[in-house]
């Protein structure tokens, strides 16, 4: 194969996950079909263009999109495991063993076009929602109203100097693929645990990714686009205070319920001791009935994520109720029923415990009207 190539590149009309490169010769075409999975992808990278100068100089921390090369013809198209986004420079590159493990490489680039449609994905929510944060803090989300594009939360969700704006780095994991829900639109970043837990080498070298005492902002650009390739309608800032790292298993003992009346759609409720995980209260608490069937309604939990209430579809009635309690349900810093996250490991009172059946037990009381 010869480089100096006069290639051309395409955008599917299609696919939105699609480009097609043409150009090859015959010859050039045959060689390729000779190539194994590993042999073509390890001669051929798509990456953004912004990256390709590292990228070329043997940067290991650039990463090529994630996708796939299939020949079709004497073509060869490149199907991205995500949407291509709209105004993004993209670059082909072929890597090239010319002698003796010396690389020649040859790259070229296309830009997909803009979309001129309006905006009309909107952020619905970051959580926690609360003002104050732990030291510990293991988990962000971010709610959106449509479905998202996937690969680009990293340069899109940051954390930041509250007071300076500037971007804290390597606060967030690293994740690939990133944690989207079935329907993307929530996102989960987690903070590195690595640094979270005491006594792992990242934490005892770097420290915490935040500063107790200090004030600090999640920022979501509105460039983060959509699955359709349009931005957001806007962007976000949350700030936080930065408290005390938590350590303590959640206990529900501590906590508070507000019973329903008998024949009313009374919410039952729920004020914890803390805040909790956000994603996880969404399918973390059940109530069944006398006979076992779970009872239906409308869940919610209010700002801040201290309390937790279930309306009814139908009347409570004259019955024992159960509160059913997932065990992994999470604080803000990941410490659960059942185990301490960042745990100290010479302290007892941190050991996990293998009871994974918590409940609550109520009557509705009689309506005083």
């Amino acid at each position: 194969m010869n480089l100096r190539r006069q290639l051309l590149l395409d955008w599917s009309v299609d696919q939105s996950n699609l480009l097609t490169i043409r150009g090859w010769t015959g010859k050039e075409i045959n060689h390729i079909r000779g190539l194994s999975d590993s042999e073509l992808n390890s001669s051929f990278s798509l990456l953004l263009t912004e990256f390709i100068e590292p990228f070329l100089h043997g940067d290991d921390s650039v990463q090529p999109i994630s996708g796939s090369f299939q020949i079709e013809g004497d073509s060869i198209n490149f199907i991205s495991r995500f949407n291509f986004m709209s105004g993004v420079n993209y670059s082909f590159v072929i890597k090239e063993d010319v002698e003796n493990k010396q690389f020649e490489t040859e790259f070229w680039s296309i830009e997909r076009p803009l979309m001129r449609s309006a905006p009309s994905t909107s952020i619905l929510g970051v959580y926690p929602s609360g003002s104050e944060i732990p030291l510990n803090l293991l988990k962000i989300y971010v709610y959106f109203s449509s479905k998202m594009s996937e690969g680009f939360a990293a340069r899109n969700v940051q954390f930041r100097d509250a007071s300076t704006s500037q971007v804290i780095p390597d606060v967030f994991l690293p994740m690939d693929p990133e944690l989207w829900d079935e329907s993307r639109t929530r996102l989960t970043l987690l903070l590195d645990p690595g640094r979270i837990k005491r006594g792992l080498v990242p934490n005892m070298e770097t420290g915490y990714p935040l500063n107790e005492g200090v004030s600090v902002a999640v920022t979501v650009d509105k460039t983060f686009q959509d699955s359709t390739g349009r931005n957001l309608v806007d962007g976000i800032q949350k700030e936080f205070n930065v408290g005390k790292a938590l350590r303590l298993k959640v206990n529900h003992i501590f906590w508070k319920y507000t019973i329903p009346s008998i024949d009313s759609f009374e919410p039952f409720s729920i004020n914890f001791d803390r805040p909790l995980d956000r994603g996880l209260l969404e399918n973390s608490l059940k109530i069944v009935d006398s006979q076992g069937q779970y009872v239906q309604g409308e869940s919610f939990v209010d700002i801040g994520e201290h309390s937790w209430h279930l309306i009814p579809k139908y009347k409570w009635i004259t019955s024992d109720y159960q509160l059913i309690i997932n065990p992994l349900l999470e604080d803000l810093a990941g410490n659960s029923l059942i185990r301490v996250f960042d745990r100290d490991v010479e302290n007892s009172n941190d050991d996990p415990i293998e009871n994974n059946e918590f409940s609550y037990t109520f009557k509705c009381v009689e309506n005083s009207s």
